[in-house]
């Protein structure tokens, strides 16, 4: 405030006003401005009143005098250029001073918040894990695909076939957890709809994403010497079933691992029918890329308030990734919803989806690959009644179903990431966790 005092004040010394034309023309602008806001006409006593000299002084020349019989230019609608650049110098000063303070103080709230937001943030994120990209070829298109992790040659490497959206990024604490626990060596691939540029020939569909992934582990299999332990999360489990239809890759895989699998449509839940309702009509899809469009041009800070209110349980790392991609791509969403409405088309029950996956987890329990499946008690996408129909059909000692308490997106919740960590089917390795590590140990697993 100190500021802008000064500043009114340096600029009325600079237009040579004193305190009695400053007076005169606060009562002048207070008794015009009604009618103006009315009529966009100035009072002709207030003009005349100005043609006597009552309002002479210093400031006077700002509006100067009309010469005696000439016609008042302000008694007729069009505007007195001349009065109003007058009134423009007297006023563009202070205006513009106030105009500076204001974005000065605003701004800097805003900065010193999204300071705050940003250490707070980058205080609860562990480092990156390593990425290349892999270039994979398909129908004439190469894709560059991003590999979260350290491939290590001729060593059995834990591979994660992610969900929807089918970023690698959200399974780095994952990932870091199986390393620091047990020794595995992970990594996570990212979908071709999902790298760091557009794919080239446009969105993919489900079935063109898994004949990536086959082509990409059959890389890792023949070109690294790697054995594979693949984990599918969501519909990355019916990606990983489509890849072991390969002989190659089935004779390298040691075991697999379903995550809150997504492997049948099915009509009677009601978010799986509101869902591929609403995929199933393209003026629902321009809604939901205008809306990110849109998100993606408001401030970080306001992005992150948003996504906060969202989803309260998200953990610092998830909120930064997807304000780094999700909320920061809008071509991003093209591809969640395209890969989403192949996935029901490709789940349909007239499939018989259900069928298949049984079949291929008996045929690779019969090959001695062990297959564990992991559920949850309120997941739309893996229900009991998928898992209560895969227990019943298939018949192997091979095949090792668990029900555990977290949510579906768990890679979103560090204390879901640890909950499934727990229950996964290895001895955890007796020494402590690497230092610096968001992963603390579990008592269940000590």
């Amino acid at each position: 405030m100190a500021l802008l005092a000064m500043g009114l004040a340096a600029a009325c010394v600079s237009l040579g006003l004193d305190r009695p034309s400053l007076s005169a023309l606060w009562q002048a602008s207070s008794i015009a401005s009604p009618a103006l806001r009315t009529t966009g006409q100035v009072p002709k006593p207030l003009w005349h009143a100005r043609r006597a000299g009552a309002a002479r002084g210093p400031g006077a020349h700002i509006v100067p005098a009309l010469k005696a019989g000439a016609r008042d230019p302000l008694s007729v609608d069009r505007p007195d250029l001349t009065a109003s650049h007058g009134l423009l110098q007297l006023w563009h000063g202070p205006l513009l001073l106030l105009a500076l303070s204001m974005a000065l103080v605003v701004g800097g709230r805003w900065l010193r918040r999204a300071r705050s937001v940003a250490l707070a943030a980058l205080a609860g994120v562990p480092s990156a894990m390593p990425c290349r990209l892999q270039s994979v070829e398909l129908n004439g298109q190469v894709h560059q695909l991003p590999v979260y992790g350290t491939v290590r040659p001729g060593q059995t490497m834990t591979v994660v076939i992610p969900g929807n959206p089918g970023q690698g990024e959200y399974y780095q604490s994952m990932c870091r957890g199986l390393e620091e626990r047990f020794g595995l060596s992970a990594i996570a691939l990212s979908y071709g709809n999902f790298g760091q540029t557009p794919p080239p020939g446009g969105v993919l569909s489900i079935h063109s994403e898994a004949e990536l992934k086959r082509l990409q582990l059959r890389q890792l299999v023949e070109e690294e010497g790697c054995k594979l332990r693949l984990v599918g999360h969501s519909i990355g489990a019916w990606v990983v079933l489509e890849c072991l239809r390969d002989p190659v890759l089935r004779a390298a895989t040691v075991d697999v691992h379903l995550l809150f699998p997504f492997l049948a449509r099915n009509d009677f839940n009601a978010t799986q029918r509101l869902i591929a309702t609403l995929l199933a009509l393209p003026p629902a899809h321009w809604v939901v890329l205008a809306l990110v469009w849109l998100l993606c041009l408001l401030p970080r800070a306001v992005r992150r308030l948003l996504l906060g209110l969202a989803d309260p349980t998200m953990s610092s790392e998830a909120q930064q990734l997807t304000l780094d991609t999700l909320l920061a791509k809008p071509w991003l969403a093209k591809s969640v919803l395209t890969m989403g409405q192949t996935e029901f088309v490709a789940l349909d029950s007239s499939n018989a989806p259900l069928a298949a996956a049984s079949a291929q987890i008996q045929s690779l329990c019969d090959q001695d690959i062990p297959v564990h499946a992991m559920y949850a008690p309120n997941d739309h996408w893996g229900p009991l009644k998928q898992m209560a129909e895969l227990n019943e059909a298939i018949r192997s000692p091979k095949y090792h179903p668990v029900l555990v308490d977290v949510g579906h997106a768990y890679v979103t919740n560090a204390q879901d990431v640890l909950e499934v960590l727990a229950a996964w089917p290895l001895p955890a390795r007796p020494t402590a966790p690497v230092p610096g590590s968001a992963m603390s140990p579990s008592p269940t697993l000590s």
